[in-house]
């Protein structure tokens, strides 16, 4: 049997994260951009928008942050409307989480204006 999950690296922590990983294997998958360039799985803006974040996670984070790049999951919609709502109510608070507990202090500044440009 084979049971696939995602993990926020930060999301677990001291013995509950000892706990889970003496008992699960953990495999890395990085975003995958060909799911998102299929319109069968994601709208223009939903691959707009990750491509935007994506190349922020490029241009200032540390090699330990590539970790924090949030997945192709979230910007999984094809309907527009739909991915807006997606964008505030799901990818938002996680960025927004990400600046509060400091894990992208080297380059917040350009997490804020990301957030600040998701279209309404």
């Amino acid at each position: 049997m084979h049971h696939f999950s995602f993990e926020n690296p930060n999301g677990l922590s001291g013995l509950m994260d000892v706990a889970v990983r003496r008992r699960f294997a953990f495999v890395t998958m990085w975003p995958d951009l060909a799911v998102l360039r299929d319109p069968a799985q994601a709208c223009p803006l939903m691959l707009q928008t990750f491509t935007q974040l994506l190349n922020i996670f490029v241009m200032h984070a540390a090699d330990d942050g590539f970790q924090l790049l949030p997945g192709h999951a979230y910007f999984l919609e094809v309907d527009e409307a739909r991915a807006k709502v997606k964008l505030h109510t799901e990818l938002k608070p996680l960025l927004l989480e990400y600046i509060a507990q400091g894990h992208v202090s080297g380059f917040r500044d350009e997490i804020y204006a990301f957030i600040d440009g998701l279209p309404e």
